[in-house]
């Protein structure tokens, strides 16, 4: 039999409601419950810095990596409105002997995010077989975003042949877009609000978790966890670029499934399975007007949205001993791509918006832990109180955030 059910409770899987994205867990799954009338209430403290992420194809690379764009003639041809601005860069890219792929300049990009989720939780014991949780989670984040230009050869040569012809209305114009800060000056164009960096505290999703133990022997638990994941938390504004939300803004549903085995007095063995159902709904967001670019001037407020279906499977080795806890697992976790839908724009501008959003993550956790159950007891101590120091490692993973994240968690049970 499981014999420290208080301790294990602790490892609820409550992860945090940031844009309906995979993330990396922060605590490990367990096949145990409260009995019955003891309450627990737990906090955890999450941090992260996000520097680098994995792109579409698994290979690392920097959070701010979306805003390097080539600059080509192409690119400046279809920035102008007045068509004799467009003939105008066409003849000197002829006399040139350009074409429309040649590039001019590169825009850059640089993004830090620093986040920090306080997640009470409060736990009840209201039967031999079911426990019943609620986390409210509090994200405070911290973001920083630069951005520039590299301009070549090319672009000086073709500046000082529009300069001698003075073919262009706003030759300061043409600064802007290319040599000062191209990204902000199309933003302003668009519409967007400006870069800056930013400070926040908001709610994030609430979540509702139930652990129902179906079936309990002397060295081993089964446990089924249906959850919900209610839609609290701060969604992301369409009118800026870059926008850390604390929430997505619709419903999930969630089942898993823990089985713990027991081996000897102090090792055990846990493996799960998880299901999140992301649930459609409708969202303001901006539609792509290129494919391989999410700055769009468009705005449909009534996009029919649907996140991806998540997936997730872990596998943990745990030790027991004199209020010691040592734990190690690994996970591995998938989500199906978004769908988007609408009726304001052409069905492929939303099928551009589905890019890159379906997802894979493993990961690699470790905790160290201490609780005063047993001296509680024993009447050697004055409370049941628990806590515990988790640092996780994202190994490998696709269109997920690459950095480690480190947590920890205190428990007093009453």
């Amino acid at each position: 039999m499981i014999k420290n059910s208080l301790l294990l409770l602790l490892m609820f899987i409550i992860s945090l409601a940031v844009a309906g994205d995979l993330k990396a867990p922060f605590s490990f799954s367990s096949a145990s419950i409260l009995p019955k009338g003891v309450r627990n209430f737990n906090y955890k403290g999450v941090f992260i810095s996000g520097t680098d992420k994995f792109d579409d194809g698994g290979t690392i690379v920097p959070l701010g990596s979306a805003f390097s764009k080539n600059i080509t003639y192409q690119t400046l041809i279809d920035s102008k409105k007045l068509a004799s601005d467009k003939a105008a860069i066409e003849q000197t890219m002829d006399d040139l002997l350009a074409n429309e792929q040649t590039v001019l300049a590169q825009t850059l990009g640089e993004v830090n995010v620093v986040a920090t989720a306080y997640v009470p939780v409060l736990a009840w014991g209201l039967s031999s077989k079911f426990t019943l949780a609620l986390a409210v989670p509090i994200v405070e984040t911290d973001f920083s975003v630069s951005t520039g230009s590299i301009t070549n050869d090319d672009y000086y040569a073709f500046k000082a042949a529009i300069h001698r012809k003075g073919a262009l209305k706003s030759e300061s114009d043409l600064q802007d877009k290319i040599e000062r800060s191209p990204i902000e000056s199309k933003m302003v164009d668009y519409g967007y609000k400006s870069l800056a960096a930013e400070h926040e505290t908001s709610l994030g999703d609430f979540k509702l978790i139930g652990k129902y133990l179906a079936k309990k022997t002397k060295k081993s638990a089964l446990l089924l966890r249906p959850e919900i994941t209610l839609p609290t938390g701060k969604v992301k504004d369409p009118d800026k670029l870059i926008d850390v939300s604390s929430g997505d803004g619709q419903l999930d549903l969630g089942l898993g499934l823990a089985y713990e085995l027991q081996i000897g007095s102090y090792f055990f063995i846990t493996s799960s399975l998880g299901y999140t159902a992301q649930l459609p709904d409708n969202v303001s967001m901006r539609i792509p007007e290129v494919a391989d670019s999410s700055l769009s001037p468009d705005k449909d407020t009534r996009t029919y949205r649907n996140l991806g279906d998540m997936y997730m499977a872990e596998l943990s080795a745990k030790m027991v001993r004199a209020g010691i806890t040592l734990q190690a697992g690994y996970a591995l976790q998938y989500k199906e791509h978004d769908h988007f839908d609408g009726e304001k724009f052409a069905a492929y501008r939303y099928n551009w918006a589905e890019q890159n959003t379906r997802q894979n993550m493993q990961t690699a956790q470790f905790s160290v832990g201490y609780d005063t159950i047993a001296l509680f007891k024993s009447k050697k101590f004055i409370a049941p109180l628990a806590a515990s120091l988790n640092h996780t490692i994202v190994v490998d993973g696709k269109n997920v955030t690459k950095d480690p994240l480190t947590s920890f968690d205190l428990s007093l049970f009453f």
